[in-house]
């Protein structure tokens, strides 16, 4: 049978599935679970700081005529309770689950993640996913002011964590092989690309803004397979696929393309999480029949960087793509 075992984050991992951080994986029953299906490892759903700050409104909302020193008592015991439910669930998985087990932080902007930081390495985590979306507001904003807020938060963050720090990014970015090496440079162990925005639409009937298509489809895994394929065997850095993985097959061309592990979501949603093991015996029967002895030996043969076509790899696959329609 072939080998599934995989290196990320500087950590061996069994093979090369990991469940991202969502609803799955915020307890400990639900890391068990996937431990149980095959997964390699887990991220931890992601506290968000706007979750924080809302916590903390809520609380000044049904008393807004406070005293201001109860007013500062209740913003700190409101942000401490968000953050100690969060870490305490962190704390039970960790116990409980033998395989890694990954932190991950959803944050916008610098400012106040280092003691946190430390907080959630008292947990036992053996790495943290720092998932950073920022939408550019400010007409007059550059590009490299935009960018320069991604390396605030992580060297904040950097200047206080022992554990391996892999980022999770958003497709929209100018230059974004330049960016991730410079990241890289910076510290960064593992970039997971891409971390999904929730597709936005219009109601028409009831004119008000909606929220369709919350689960990925297959389709969505293009964008961060010709990423992957771009960015492999380029620095040291780790690379994990994290958009639309549906079935063996993306499992397998993001392996090719040079993916060290892929995270899991929307297909666990529609499927449950037995699906990891679908996919794992899906994985294992493939190398088999083609005679392949590890992944290892599939990871990274179409990368860009081992193409026969190294300078021209985007055009001509979009000239091939073109001649075929015509």
């Amino acid at each position: 049978m072939a080998r599934l075992q995989t290196e990320y984050m500087g950590l061996e991992l069994n093979n090369p599935i990991v469940v991202s951080s969502s609803g799955l994986t915020e307890n400990a029953d639900g890391v068990l679970k996937c431990q149980e299906a095959g997964a390699a490892a887990v991220v931890m759903k992601s506290i968000f700081e706007e979750q924080i700050e809302t916590e903390v409104d809520d609380l000044f909302r049904q008393s807004p005529n406070m005293h201001p020193e109860m007013t500062d008592y209740l913003d700190i015991y409101a942000r401490e309770h968000s953050i100690k439910t969060y870490l305490d669930q962190i704390r039970k998985a960790k116990k409980a689950a033998s395989i890694p087990v990954f932190g991950s932080i959803n944050c916008m902007a610098p400012g106040r993640w280092s003691k946190f930081v430390t907080r959630m390495e008292e947990t036992g985590i053996d790495g943290l996913e720092l998932n950073i979306y920022v939408m550019p507001e400010n007409p007059g904003q550059s590009s490299e002011t935009v960018e320069q807020i991604y390396f605030d938060i992580f060297n904040e963050v950097r200047e206080t964590a022992t554990v391996p720090l892999a980022l999770k990014l958003p497709p929209y970015l100018t230059a974004p092989v330049r960016f991730i090496q410079r990241l890289h440079e910076e510290g960064a162990a593992a970039f997971v690309l891409f971390n999904r925005p929730v597709p936005f639409d219009i109601d028409i009937e009831k004119q008000a803004i909606a929220v369709k298509n919350v689960i990925s489809s297959p389709t969505e895994m293009s964008f961060s397979l010709r990423m992957i394929s771009r960015l492999a065997g380029h620095g040291g850095f780790h690379l994990a696929a994290g958009t639309g993985i549906h079935d063996t097959e993306s499992v397998i061309k993001h392996l090719l393309a040079g993916a060290d592990t892929v995270q899991l979501c929307s297909v666990l949603y529609k499927n449950g999480y037995a699906k990891i093991t679908d996919l794992l015996h899906g994985l294992e029967r493939w190398l088999d029949d083609h005679g392949i002895k590890s992944a290892d030996e599939i990871r990274g043969k179409l990368a860009q960087k081992n193409s026969e076509h190294r300078a021209a790899y985007e055009r001509v696959q979009y000239m091939k793509a073109f001649t075929a329609i015509s």
